[in-house]
């Protein structure tokens, strides 16, 4: 068991997630600037949506465009050298089903060996494109690996990130600048957590003094997660630990905070 947690800061986290954005979830948006983070769900938006989400959008961002950060469904990472675009579909749905009324949305990585294969809702790039052209349509497990390759990329051991939502975790897990493995997995509490985070470990075996593990930012709504954790691994460490300003819940808290 770790006697305290040891915190690291890479390079500034404002180069990788957007301090303005517009995140897109299955059940609603959440409007994030620096100043304030309102989730809300699809079920309280009035009939007009599209003149609510006008209004909403110039409330928080005035006529500066946010970037729009899709979580609704998992990305594939797929190796430049390999990358066919015409295949995209092909290697998407050998990954995962593409849920119906969605399109692929094909991004790279920031080290541009990666291409990330990413499913996004039509209606909403479509919504967002007309209200402002030049808008930018991320998904956020690209920034995700810019993020966490940045920081391993200067290290010597093995390092295994995890971020935690609501919902959800994701999983990279690096050699230096290289990923060896990345996934998003379901959970809803921290038993079934701690089940895949471990299943993960023993199935790539990996040795808990060989490799690190990181989690993205420490958030009090998490506390469970982190103590079930620091109770089977040593090397247990925080990466961008910010002052929680937000008393709204987030669903995804990491992109909630600078």
């Amino acid at each position: 068991m770790v006697t305290g947690p040891r915190f690291s800061m890479p390079a500034t986290k404002s180069q990788f997630i957007p301090q303005k954005s517009i995140q897109v979830f299955l059940d609603g948006f959440c409007f994030y600037t620096p100043q304030q983070c309102e989730f809300i769900s699809f079920k309280n938006f009035p009939t007009d949506t599209q003149g609510f989400l006008e209004q909403t959008f110039k409330k928080y961002f005035g006529d500066q465009p946010p970037s729009i950060i899709h979580f609704e469904h998992p990305a594939l990472f797929v190796p430049q050298a390999l990358f066919e675009n015409s295949k995209k579909e092909d290697y998407y749905t050998h990954y995962n089903t593409l849920a119906e009324a969605f399109e692929l949305n094909v991004l790279d990585t920031e080290d541009k060996t990666l291409k990330v294969v990413a499913p996004i809702a039509s209606k909403w790039k479509s919504f967002f494109k007309k209200m402002h052209a030049n808008i930018d349509i991320i998904n956020y497990q690209n920034l995700l690996y810019n993020l966490v390759q940045s920081h391993s990329k200067t290290q010597t051991s093995k390092q295994l990130f995890v971020h935690l939502q609501k919902g959800a975790f994701d999983l990279f897990l690096f050699d230096g600048a290289k990923l060896l493995f990345n996934n998003r997995f379901a959970q809803n509490n921290v038993d079934t957590f701690l089940y895949f985070l471990f299943y993960v470990v023993e199935t790539l075996k990996l040795d808990q003094d060989a490799f690190d593990l990181y989690f993205l930012g420490k958030y009090d709504s998490y506390n469970a997660y982190y103590d079930g954790v620091s109770n089977f691994h040593n090397n247990l460490q925080y990466l961008f630990v910010e002052e929680q300003k937000n008393t709204t819940p987030a669903p995804a808290p990491f992109f909630c905070s600078h």
